[in-house]
């Protein structure tokens, strides 16, 4: 007997229905998923000694940082990339450590050994960073700078529109934009909008924005201080063009991009610690001489 078509549709196109949204809830789930890890705590980083902190978020979350370094004066906050922690970031502390800067290395959100249960792209992050210059300013530190990877470059820009006064700024591969990401780490068909709605109504409820908020290049213009933007050309989910762009958009005239060559999304430090370590420590002794060293 021969299947009517028009049934055929009536159960087809249900079923495809409840995938397309089932399929999305799962995507923005695993996106946004915690991930907490109690990795060893560490005495000293780099013969400083290290204090374990807990803050407080505007949300009401419990940050874990560390806190190493004897300069009141001069403070760099390392916020470290999706899913990464606190001892991801102890060879970059360790760099500034030695340039003679104070360091504060918190776990992000749902990240680490700090509360959460949601990442949100550095959107809700921002909180975590604001509360970390917070609790520096209220200890009386006077030139918090800030230094951020991936989501922790994004959670960064977010943070512009509270606080523009960092003494300086240095960014590694932020995205642009939420659809970049998304079609970076998935495909692009020209269509990503209709066909990924469900991903991005589930992880609007989730992180409780809407996903157009999610552009850090719609705030670089707000910081005019300086800058160091690090990236390689070899980034499949954030194409040196896309990152060319969040440079160009940085407010500030004094603004430095280096591009490790063939290096993909990872770990720059690990990449070329050499060249690293060079770049970081050449813009450091650009900046205004106020600076201890």
């Amino acid at each position: 007997m021969k299947f009517p078509r028009r049934k055929f549709w009536l159960c087809f196109f249900p079923i495809l229905i409840i995938c397309w949204i089932s399929i999305g809830y799962i995507f923005s789930r695993v996106v946004t998923g915690a991930k907490p890890s109690q990795y060893p705590l560490i005495a000293t980083i780099d013969t400083f000694k290290v204090t374990q902190l807990n803050l407080k978020s505007v949300d009401s979350l419990t940050i874990n940082a560390w806190i190493a370094g004897n300069n009141k004066k001069d403070v760099v906050i390392l916020m470290p990339g999706i899913g990464a922690n606190s001892s991801n970031m102890t060879n970059r502390a360790a760099l500034y450590l030695r340039e003679g800067f104070s360091v504060m290395l918190p776990d992000f959100r749902a990240t680490g050994r700090s509360e959460g249960e949601v990442i949100s792209f550095g959107w809700n992050e921002k909180l975590d960073l604001i509360a970390c210059y917070r609790w520096l300013h209220a200890q009386g530190y006077e030139n918090i700078a800030v230094h951020g990877c991936s989501l922790g470059a994004a959670a960064i820009a977010y943070s512009f529109d509270s606080i523009t006064d960092y003494s300086f700024v240095v960014m590694e591969s932020s995205y642009d934009n939420i659809d970049h990401a998304f079609a970076h780490r998935t495909f692009d068909s020209g269509f990503n909008r209709f066909l990924f709605w469900p991903a991005y109504f589930f992880t609007e409820l989730k992180i409780d924005a809407e996903t157009e908020q999610l552009s850090p290049l719609d705030r670089m213009h707000l910081y005019k201080g300086s800058v160091l933007y690090l990236s390689g050309n070899k980034e499949q989910q954030i194409p040196v063009e896309e990152k060319q762009h969040v440079f160009a958009a940085i407010g500030s005239v004094s603004k430095t991009l280096h591009i490790f060559d063939g290096a993909a999304h990872e770990d720059f430090y690990n990449y070329d610690t050499v060249a690293y370590s060079k770049v970081l420590s050449a813009f450091l002794q650009t900046l205004p001489r106020n600076y201890e060293r």
